[in-house]
């Protein structure tokens, strides 16, 4: 049940009867679903039941802030009705196993959306937009999903959701300072999902800020080895390489990123400070 394990990774440990209480209460909610039901119900009238609960005026409003460690918590979005995508797409996903919805979380290099089969058919569900739904292509080119490897917009397993939540759960946690226990949460959400892509990204921008910069490099690149045309990725592999003292190879990156993403000041900024002190000249070393 993806309910019960998002309760077992909370950041603060719950006690057990407050568990019990949040699942009860789950249980208890496709519960009201089920009473706007017909007793045969097809797949596409319960998908509408849901979703006319889960987004209506007593459902769920979405968040995008992922440093507040409230919005990173399932059981802070079951007491107070908002989330990130991430704690939205776990409850959805509770409620639709409960209703016998066959759902999936999907997930794009930053985000994750729902997709239901209907009737045959798949029908995703945007978390962030009050359930709208948004078809495959316009994921594609909002977050510039071009590689075939299959690390986006396949389903997810409820185990591959739960390294999402650890993920959103470290970024929290690098937020208010905590690196180390950050790191244990990146470390693990990529034993449960090692093609997670914003865990390696964000655990080497981690890794970098603690001075750790031939680990912060491998994660880079394992980062960009899965989702190779994200200039931020690139980007702070490049002032990785800067760092260790490799000019060429930190140059390089600087100028992939900007080919990704013109507009990246950052990478525009790092590649002029680069070029600046590559152009300084080098005095000779005075005999004593």
């Amino acid at each position: 049940d993806i309910a019960r394990a998002s309760l077992l990774v909370e950041t603060t440990p719950l006690q057990r009867s407050r568990r019990q209480r949040l699942l009860l209460g789950i249980n208890a909610e496709a519960g009201v679903i089920r009473t706007r039901l017909r007793k045969e119900s097809s797949a596409s009238e319960i998908f509408a039941a849901l979703n006319a609960h889960f987004f209506g005026p007593e459902g769920f409003a979405a968040v995008a802030d992922l440093t507040a460690p409230e919005n990173t918590s399932v059981a802070a979005v079951l007491d107070h009705r908002r989330g990130t995508c991430v704690g939205l797409t776990i409850v959805y996903l509770a409620l639709a196993q409960r209703l016998g919805l066959d759902a999936h979380a999907v997930a794009t290099p930053v985000h994750l959306f729902v997709r239901v089969k209907v009737d045959g058919h798949a029908r995703n569900v945007e978390m962030m937009e009050a359930g709208r739904e948004v078809d495959d292509d316009t994921y594609r080119r909002r977050y510039r999903i071009d590689e075939a490897a299959g690390v986006f917009m396949r389903e997810l397993s409820d185990a591959e959701v739960i390294a999402h939540l650890l993920s959103n759960q470290a970024v929290a946690l690098s937020k208010d300072g905590k690196l180390d226990e950050a790191l244990v949460r990146y470390d693990a959400a990529l034993e449960l999902a090692p093609q997670l892509v914003a865990a390696w990204y964000n655990r080497g921008i981690d890794l970098m800020t603690a001075g750790r910069l031939q680990d912060a490099l491998a994660s880079f690149n394992r980062a960009i080895e899965l989702h190779s045309s994200d200039a931020q990725a690139h980007n702070n592999r490049g002032l990785a390489k800067f760092k260790l003292g490799d000019i060429e190879g930190a140059r390089a990156d600087f100028e992939r990123a900007l080919a990704i993403e013109p507009s990246l000041r950052e990478a525009e900024d790092n590649l002029r400070h680069l070029l600046s002190r590559a152009a300084e000249p080098r005095h000779p070393v005075q005999s004593p």
